[in-house]
């Protein structure tokens, strides 16, 4: 798939994100053990929250799909809306940049789930206070063919 420049500027600019995590997480893992993941969990959790209240509110999962499909936010993650109902709905991601950067870093498979979980809270954080739930049912950084983000009315 042939990308936009765009596309490839906003894809390089997560892959910088991405390292950042992965450095500093390794320097504080060393620091303060696994303290150190707990701390990364809240922190990007926190981000997600305040991401989540500076956007539009959402309300249901068809929402979040609509915040995911933005014009130009498709193609960064290549994206697939499998199904989108106010009661159910499913995001495919194909790519992900983060995790393009943190095998060219060398993570290894651990470290590769382990910093998924972490970035994750942020998608976590921003749905904190909406009337759904997220579930990632499937993971490119552990080894799935895609990430899949599934989000179900209701809270559990």
């Amino acid at each position: 798939m042939a990308i936009d420049q765009t596309t490839a500027a906003v894809r390089s600019a997560i892959e910088d994100r991405a390292a950042y995590l992965y450095f500093l997480l390794k320097e504080m893992r060393g620091a303060c053990g696994d303290r150190a993941v707990e701390a990364a969990k809240r922190a990007i959790f926190q981000y997600g929250q305040a991401k989540g209240r500076a956007s539009e509110r959402m309300e249901s999962p068809v929402d979040f799909v609509h915040h995911q499909m933005r014009p130009g936010r498709q193609g960064i993650f290549d994206k697939e809306v499998v199904e989108e109902t106010p009661a159910r709905s499913e995001i495919r991601f194909h790519y992900c940049p983060l995790v393009a950067a943190w095998k060219r870093l060398g993570a290894t498979p651990e470290e590769l789930s382990l910093l998924c979980d972490i970035a994750m809270e942020g998608d976590f954080g921003m749905v904190s206070e909406a009337p759904f739930t997220l579930r990632i049912a499937a993971s490119i950084a552990r080894g799935d063919s895609c990430c899949r983000l599934v989000l179900e009315a209701g809270k559990k």
